[in-house]
């Protein structure tokens, strides 16, 4: 087949290609001239059209979780509780508010539908009611795929909102915030006159600096008392993983999160234990698997957490812009912004190959965990972290 002049097929206004693998009628697979043509294809088709691969970029700790694609939840049908009545069979599902016309659809089309394809009654709490979503049918099999299926839009939706707060370990240590601050200093004296996108903007607070463990959409108090009791009954796991030691964590070196030293969107400070046994990337991986599990994190994949210390974030240049927008017109603030990490925003890069070559090897210090917190985005306490509703003590101090 001639991929510049292939067979065409009109429908009104329409232009439609005829695959190969199609027979004379187009209706059906003909298992030998589609072997046939498809051995053709795969030798033209990458000399006529050469495939343009994008560049490879790592995950930033706030980037859109869904990344566009819709993530199939992994709710065990065990699990879900459901009871017995005199009428049925009667299920609750805990669902944030927020999310419930996402439940409903528009016109209610969504909810009857799932009601229609499960043979169930769904019932949602009206816009000022205060109440969970409940579920009732006739067979206990229809009330679990209802359920199913009310979780996996409520985590769809969940998925394209801005992330709202983090699981980490908090980087703030004194010493090495000064170090921050003197790279920072040396960086735009030496570098920032030449390298492209370079500017105050991008730098990291240095009272923020952090390691990330796993970023949450928490849509409710109710979510968050729940992140902050899984949390605590990991205690005793990671107690015995530290053996109720501090961790003292070594940030030197820098690196980048995609390929091209020239368009650079994170620039981050490496990460190592002192003592070389790599214990803080085993309690980050035990807590960013559990929230997975309960449904609260992106499950991982089997990938372990990228624990990277975030020193510079093009990302910051936009935050500053819309917090001083903000500023002139409060009402410009949303809240549950749905612009999501990477949606609406358009990120400028920097060229960060001056920044390497001049201070790849920056030691910023060693900095000692006593502590994992669970952090609100776009928050500052007084201490200038971000603000945190929990915390967990990994040593036996307390």
């Amino acid at each position: 087949m001639d991929v510049l002049k292939p067979e065409v097929y009109w429908v009104g206004n329409r232009c439609y290609r005829v695959n190969p693998c199609r027979n004379d009628h187009g209706s059906a697979f003909n298992s030998v001239s589609s072997s046939a043509s498809y051995q053709h294809e795969e030798k033209d088709f990458p000399a006529a059209i050469p495939i343009a691969r994008k560049p490879y970029v790592e995950a930033d700790d706030f980037e859109d979780a869904s990344n566009g694609i819709e993530e199939e939840i992994g709710v065990d049908g065990d699990t879900i509780e459901v009871v017995k009545e005199d009428s049925g069979f009667k299920s609750i599902c805990n669902i944030p508010s927020s999310l419930f016309s996402h439940i409903i659809g528009t016109k209610g089309a969504v909810k009857k539908r799932i009601e229609i394809e499960t043979q169930t009654r769904i019932f949602v709490p009206r816009q000022n009611e205060k109440g969970d979503i409940v579920i009732r049918g006739q067979n206990e099999s229809d009330v679990r795929r209802a359920f199913k299926r009310l979780e996996q839009i409520a985590l769809n939706a969940r998925l394209k909102r801005e992330v709202t707060h983090f699981v980490c370990f908090p980087m703030n240590e004194p010493s090495v915030i000064e170090k921050v601050k003197e790279f920072k200093e040396a960086v735009m004296s030496e570098c920032g006159l030449h390298s492209r996108g370079l500017d105050h903007n991008i730098f990291q607070g240095p009272e923020k600096l952090h390691l990330t463990v796993c970023v949450m959409v928490l849509l409710d108090e109710r979510e968050r008392q729940r992140t902050s009791e899984i949390l605590s009954s990991l205690q005793p796991t990671i107690k015995q993983l530290t053996e109720g030691k501090s961790i003292r964590i070594h940030l030197k070196g820098l690196e980048i999160m995609n390929d091209d030293p020239s368009q650079v969107d994170v620039l981050y400070a490496k990460c190592e234990s002192s003592s070389g046994n790599s214990i803080e990337q085993q309690i980050a991986d035990l807590i960013a698997n559990e929230f997975a599990k309960k449904g609260l994190a992106k499950e991982s994949r089997g990938e372990k957490v990228k624990l990277h210390c975030t020193i510079i974030n093009t990302r910051y240049r936009n935050e500053v812009a819309d917090n001083a927008s903000s500023t002139q017109n409060p009402n410009t603030r949303r809240q549950g912004d749905t612009r999501g990490r990477n949606n609406g925003w358009n990120k400028e890069s920097f060229d960060a190959r001056a920044v390497l070559q001049k201070f790849g090897n920056f030691d910023f210090g060693t900095v000692e965990i006593k502590e994992i917190k669970i952090a609100t985005r776009h928050t500052k306490a007084s201490d200038g972290f971000y603000k945190c509703y929990a915390s967990l003590s990994i040593t036996s101090e307390n």
